[in-house]
């Protein structure tokens, strides 16, 4: 692995796999058992994994027990095999007449075994071992049929389906147009517009006459011409004969890539007719003075309309103003107006969607209005798969599990068919199952074979150029999203990058050397905006933490000072000004090196240096969108310059940055955190990272409520999204490229600036805690900790400001409920989170001042989780929850379980999710709602929660209501209260008044049947109750 085994001084020379793991055996005298695999990748990940631990040698079979397999385990003299994956009869055959006790190699093998070791896995290792094949798949199709009138049509893509980040690929397309009705057809026609990217290559028929042209223009298509406009194809043909069919064959060529996931138009639906085909549509005639008799189609198809009105008084001219569903417009300037005269204007509009038009005099414009145009036959849509760019990293997988006594998760999934989701979802049901409670999440692949997750959020940098937020996988990330598993990837320009990184990264407490001592802060090149301090701020953490700190800021930043820093040799380096995809920005001074490249990098020999860069884009491994009109076009990145990689390349042991554009002073102290965390809370980089993500999500979430830049009266920069959607975005940009469990050597481990000083009192009657907290800044770092943004009204006048703070937190028990923060007895904004057993509790404490003691109150009630458990039975089950669920979202419980359906009753009638149909309506699980369940299968849900408070009321609407128990205990009816017309009554009474049923009713027995006279309700069953009034069902 790498260069750094400088123990091995001979090799090993074999034939075969076979006689390459009997010979690495002899390295064991003996051992009471071997690891055995066969002839699969997959499963040798697992059997190497579970081997190292065990310290058994792994060996190899094939449909047979080789004679060198069986010579080492006599030689061994092993009595258990562990079989790992598939392994063929003859084997097992051949190993139980050896008398060696057979054991199944399955994933809970390797959690058992440390168990009864007293030792429980800190990480998860996630990897894909599909990763070894860079060919594309089977090409698939799809078809498609619509019947217009009389004509069937047939379309038949092939394939549907592209690589991703190609541009340049070539998709088949065949329309076939039958007679399916009794009579000849005539003057039959096709029309279909393709949209900008799309070029149509070849259009070819032996039916009538066949036209590509530009949809604007109607001149001949060309490249340049489709990659604006588009194209429109014309098939036109005199007659079709009863049961006769007709072929058009057209190759379309895709001028843009597009990202892996995507699925975009192909078309935008064609649309067929012929001679006497019609459809009825709606005319609208309204009144918009001075246009009057405004008449136009409320729809059509695709084709040409009429647009017609009258004007009530003189104008020295008139315009029609039409605009396209793809953001498109044109206008038609008419002169020469009459008063009261009638306008009839003829308009085309080929392109499905809502056009919109309005009418223009010389004084006012009319209101816009739309007209939707529709295709009769469905849009094509093209989808692009994911696929290896980086192959075989998944072999380091391995050793990276082994080295860490990690778990390896093996998604095992061709990359064109991942979905990073569901890989997600995966990835956190198989850690539930086997109970585990990592602190580390390890990724070992390239974004081909493991994608990144979209964020979804978006980033504008230009009116057309886009960056999209990615983030790595999570493990039970808290409901509101702060994380507790620190998540770092290892990847590189190949598997040999990745192997001597997870090498440097095993072997770095063993290397030595003077660059150990030192560090490096490159920032504010001259001449450059911003000059921001964080720098400064960093070099002093750093050089607290013992290391000699060279900061190149101002003139000293720039390539050649760089350069030279980096080549003697550094432990930290840290860069903080504008980056892109491959390289840092530099002194513009030295004008023929103002930026350093990731070719420049590679060039370099490094020291197992932890580099970090609060700049924008430089973790980038994807890649960037144009949007024009609303199509969204892929530019994607090329691993090769990719400056992070690069770093990896030349020796660092980790890379640290931002995939996404990061934000001039409010992503700032994000960096600041994380120094903070790795230096004086003694952390690894992924901790570090853990606790910067989760001061922007706090940051985010206490800027929920400030309002709209536009309101302050102070003058703002030109932010198109708010701060709180900034804070937001700086929580997910930022990645590891490295192992998130790496700590990096620091000669000191100094203590926090401030101290935090904390005394319980203990309210037994109210089952109450009291937590005194106490802080005080002991130096000046301490009072600019990091920026809080909130809203400050002085003199009148509304201001935004980033004020000094200290986060004040405390870990209380996980089951600490009621959680108020108070500084003299007013209560403070704070935000809260479970890490494990406990719960941490987090506020901000503003402008905190050297020596002086901030006290602060923190009172909880401890209130016990519990975990209700709903078993569901193939059929209908009526069901309820009587828990505050920790989670609420039902797609949470219900994901990947055998239910048909979901039922519950909504103010105005039935809520429902179908799970064929792929729709969710029912998306929160609530207390004391009730629930129908349809399922093929039996399941179980657990749901864990708390209990409710009471009195808890239910609203009760007019008509059938369904209601369970808001409690984990039967309840009488006659104990319900019925709150209604500002009055209680005891159910019975108000049965009596008329206000609801005397009849509740169960589900049992597949039908709902009454409640019996002397039957009590029973929690997590479901019920109907029926109201004639408003009212509301009270539980006390």
């Amino acid at each position: 692995m790498g260069n750094i085994s400088w123990r091995s001084d001979s090799n090993i020379r074999v034939n075969n796999s076979f006689d390459l793991s009997e010979q690495i055996s002899r390295r064991w005298a003996s051992s009471p058992g071997a690891v055995i695999v066969g002839e699969n990748y997959t499963a040798a990940l697992q059997a190497a994994t579970i081997a190292s631990y065990l310290n058994w040698p792994l060996l190899f079979v094939n449909e047979a027990l080789p004679e060198e397999t069986r010579s080492a385990l006599v030689r061994l003299g092993a009595k258990d095999v562990i079989l790992a994956g598939p392994t063929g009869e003859r084997v097992r055959q051949n190993l139980s007449q050896m008398n060696i006790t057979l054991i199944e190699g399955s994933g809970d093998l390797l959690v058992e075994e440390m168990e009864r070791r007293n030792e429980s896995p800190s990480m998860v290792v996630l990897t894909n071992s599909h990763d070894l094949s860079l060919l594309p798949p089977a090409s698939s199709k799809a078809v498609e049929r619509s019947l217009v009138g009389d004509l069937l049509v047939r379309t038949e893509l092939s394939p549907d389906q592209v690589p991703a980040e190609e541009d340049g690929e070539v998709v088949r397309l065949n329309f076939t147009l039958t007679n399916s009705g009794d009579e000849v057809l005539r003057g039959v026609q096709l029309r279909d517009i393709f949209p900008m990217g799309r070029l149509i290559r070849l259009a070819s028929t032996a039916y009538g006459e066949v036209n590509v042209t530009d949809p604007y223009s109607r001149k001949p298509v060309t490249e340049t011409s489709a990659f604006l406009n588009g194209s429109l194809i014309r098939w036109d043909f005199g007659r079709l004969e009863p049961g006769e069919s007709a072929s058009l064959n057209v190759e379309v060529e895709l001028l843009y890539p597009m990202d892996a996931g995507w699925s975009q138009r192909l078309d935008t639906g064609a649309t067929a007719a012929y001679e006497g085909f019609s459809y009825n549509h709606t005319l609208r005639n309204v009144d918009d003075p001075p246009i009057i008799n405004l008449t136009y189609p409320k729809w059509i198809y695709s084709g040409s309309t009429n647009i017609s009105w009258n004007i009530e008084r003189n104008s020295s001219y008139l315009a029609l103003n039409l605009y396209s569903p793809d953001e498109r417009s044109g206008r038609l300037k008419l002169t020469n107006i009459t008063r009261d005269g009638l306008y009839d204007v003829r308009v085309s509009l080929q392109t499905p969607g809502n056009w919109l038009f309005n009418i223009e005099t010389d004084e006012a414009r009319t209101e816009n209005y739309t007209i939707e145009v529709r295709s009769n036959v469905k849009v094509l849509n093209i989808t692009a798969f994911s696929h290896t760019k980086v192959p075989r990293l998944s072999m380091v997988a391995a050793g990276a599990a082994s080295s860490h006594k990690a778990i390896l998760i093996d998604v095992a999934c061709d990359p064109q068919k991942i979905d990073p989701l569901v890989v997600e979802e995966t990835l956190n049901q198989k850690v539930a199952e086997l109970n585990l409670d990592p602190e580390y999440l390890m990724v070992v692949g390239d974004p081909g074979s493991i994608p990144f997750i979209s964020t979804g959020l978006i980033q504008k940098l230009s009116e057309v150029m886009e960056y999209e937020v990615y983030r790595d996988y999570q493990i039970k990330p808290d409901l509101n999203n702060y994380s507790t598993v620190a998540v770092g990837r290892i990847m590189g320009l190949s598997v040999y990058d990745a192997s001597q990184l997870m090498a440097r990264t095993m072997a770095y407490d063993r290397l030595n050397g003077s660059w150990k001592n030192n560090g490096l802060v490159v920032s504010s090149p001259a001449l450059s905006f911003p000059q921001a301090p964080v720098g400064i701020r960093i070099k002093e953490y750093l050089e607290e933490a013992g290391l000699m700190v060279k900061d190149l800021r101002h003139e000293e930043a720039t390539y050649q000072q760089t350069i030279s820093q980096l080549n003697n040799g550094q432990n930290i380096a840290h860069f903080d000004h504008h980056g892109s995809e491959d390289s840092w920005g530099l002194s513009a001074w030295s004008m023929t090196d103002s930026a350093l490249t990731g070719s420049q990098v590679k060039e370099l020999s490094l020291p197992p240096q932890t580099t970090t860069a609060s700049a924008c884009v430089t973790t980038n491994l994807k890649g960037y969108y144009l949007n024009v009109t609303g199509t969204r076009m892929y530019v994607p990145g090329n691993l090769e310059d990719s400056i992070a990689l690069a770093f990896i390349r030349a020796g660092a042991v980790n890379y640290i940055g931002g995939s996404a554009l990061s934000y001039i002073f409010l992503s700032d102290d994000y960096y600041k955190s994380f120094y903070q965390s790795l230096i004086f809370r003694n952390s690894t980089v992924g901790q570090a990272q853990l606790d910067a993500d989760n001061l922007f999500r706090l940051k985010s979430r206490g800027t929920e409520s400030l309002k709209p830049n536009s309101d302050y009266d102070e003058v703002l920069p030109a932010w198109d999204i708010s701060v709180h959607e900034m804070l937001n975005q700086t929580s997910y940009m930022n990645v590891i490229l490295g192992d998130p469990s790496f700590k990096p050597a620091l000669p000191k481990s100094p203590s926090l600036p401030y101290a935090t000083v904390l005394s319980a009192e203990n309210e037994t009657d109210l089952n109450q805690t009291i937590l005194n907290v106490a802080v005080i800044p002991l130096n000046e770092s301490a009072t600019d900790w990091v920026y809080w943004i909130e809203s400050k009204s002085s003199s009148g006048l509304l201001n935004l400001d980033a004020t000094p703070a200290i986060i004040g937190e405390v870990l209380l028990p996980k089951d600490a409920e009621k959680i108020v923060v108070k500084e003299e007895g007013l209560s403070l904004w704070h935000d809260e989170y479970s890490r494990g057993l406990e719960k941490r509790v987090m506020w901000p404490i503003i402008r905190p001042k050297l020596g002086e003691k901030r006290s602060f109150i923190v009172e909880y009630e401890l209130i016990p989780g519990q975990v209700q458990r709903i078993n569901v039975t193939a059929g209908w089950n009526a069901v309820s929850i009587y828990l505050n669920p920790r989670d609420a979202s039902a797609e949470r419980y219900l994901k990947n379980k055998p239910y048909r359906s979901i039922f519950t009753i909504a103010e105005d009638g039935w809520n429902f999710g179908m799970k064929e149909a792929g729709k969710l309506n029912v998306t929160q699980f609530k207390a004391g709602e009730g629930y129908l369940i349809d399922s093929t299968g039996n399941f179980t849900m657990e749901i864990p929660g708390k209990p409710v408070d009471l009195p808890c009321r239910l609203d009760l609407h007019v008509g059938w209501n369904m209601i369970g128990l808001p409690v984990n205990q039967t309840v009488d009816l006659a104990n319900i209260t019925i709150n209604a017309e500002h009055k209680r009554y005891r159910y019975p009474e108000a049965v009596e008044k008329g206000l609801v049923s005397a009849f509740v009713w169960k589900h049992e027995g597949g039908d709902w049947t009454n409640l019996g006279e002397n039957e009590t309700l029973e929690p997590g069953r479901a019920y109907l109750f029926e109201a004639k009034r408003e009212a509301k069902l009270e539980f006390r």
